[in-house]
């Protein structure tokens, strides 16, 4: 917990005097968590107990949230027993590296019968859409596997993208709000900024494995899709309440803005800086180098942007759901 404070102070003041010096007692506690763990593991009794459980996670979300080393790729299966995190971090994972896609979705049926589940609350993103996030990244599985199979494999795959699109935008963010007990405009805000980043992310990702087609009515659509995308990204952001909440859609945005323009591209750059000083976390530093790397590659499909797993998140510990939009 010690290790989790000095990351947070350390981020919020990365340009201040003496910040550097918090790094000694951060790497300091850092490894006397590492020993205590390693010798309470050691001990057959005590190895699976609450404390251990609790100590061991407690350590992923703190390299996580400092960067310490990838940690995403070392601890994946660990973190990914979040399913929040395991969906997200398959929507900005190449296609050909993406986890346990079949047994998230295996998943849902249990998640649906449980409609107050917190896990897609740790991204605020709606029940909902989050389940067609798990489906689409099953897709792009799928879509890898099409490929070795020729063009006529995919007919199946690209009649139910559409209908994960057509689902998608069909989403009602006002009814989604009138099940909450207040805030209901700040409600309808975020379901209208998932709505619109988790389309962008369908098209997207899709056409980069030609499940879906690159057709002029889909190109259409995505254009305006991610307008609108920015507009509802530069009304949220000035939410103390909702921007933490935001980087996943910032990021869809990024990605989009590599055919947006220097303008959505510069907006990016200086909203995930803004939000990492905001959230205390190095996360959205490391999006914004991979979208730099992106955009000066020349490359623009969906696959391109990643070169590995990564999770963009700013909030993975606490539903603050019933706190939030009081």
């Amino acid at each position: 917990m010690v290790c989790m404070a000095l990351s947070h102070r350390m981020n919020r003041t990365r340009d201040e005097p003496g910040n550097n010096a918090l790094a000694v007692p951060f790497y300091r506690y850092r490894a006397v968590a590492l020993r205590s763990l390693n010798a309470e593991i050691d001990d057959e009794h005590k190895r699976t107990s609450d404390t251990i459980v609790a100590g061991i996670i407690t350590l992923l979300l703190t390299d996580y949230v400092m960067a310490v080393k990838p940690v995403l790729t070392w601890h994946k299966k660990g973190t990914y027993a979040i399913q929040s995190i395991a969906a997200i971090g398959n929507t900005t994972s190449p296609a050909s590296q993406l986890s346990m896609t079949s047994s998230h979705l295996d998943e849902l049926d249990f998640l649906r019968l449980h409609s107050d589940y917190s896990l897609p609350l740790l991204q605020m993103c709606p029940p909902a859409l989050f389940g067609e996030v798990v489906k689409i990244n099953h897709l792009r599985t799928l879509g890898v596997l099409a490929q070795t199979h020729g063009p006529s494999s995919t007919e199946n795959l690209c009649q139910e993208a559409y209908g994960i699109l057509s689902r998608v935008c069909d989403f009602s963010s006002e009814k989604w709000a009138d099940s909450k007990l207040s805030s209901t405009e700040d409600w309808i805000l975020l379901g209208n900024v998932y709505r619109a980043a988790v389309s962008i992310y369908c098209i997207s990702s899709l056409q980069s494995l030609a499940v879906l087609p690159s057709t002029i009515a889909l190109e259409a659509q995505y254009a305006a899709l991610a307008q609108l995308l920015h507009l509802l990204l530069k009304e949220s952001l000035l939410s103390p309440r909702l921007k933490s909440f935001m980087l996943w859609p910032l990021v869809v945005l990024g990605v989009e803005s590599v055919r947006g323009g220097v303008v959505m591209r510069a907006f990016v750059k200086e909203q995930l800086v803004e939000m990492s000083r905001h959230a205390g976390t190095y996360v959205p530093l490391t999006a914004k180098g991979v979208l730099e790397t992106f955009w000066a590659s020349g490359n623009t499909s969906w696959d391109s942007c990643f070169d590995k797993p990564y999770a963009f998140t700013t909030r993975i510990a606490v539903d603050m759901s019933r706190i939030l939009l009081r």
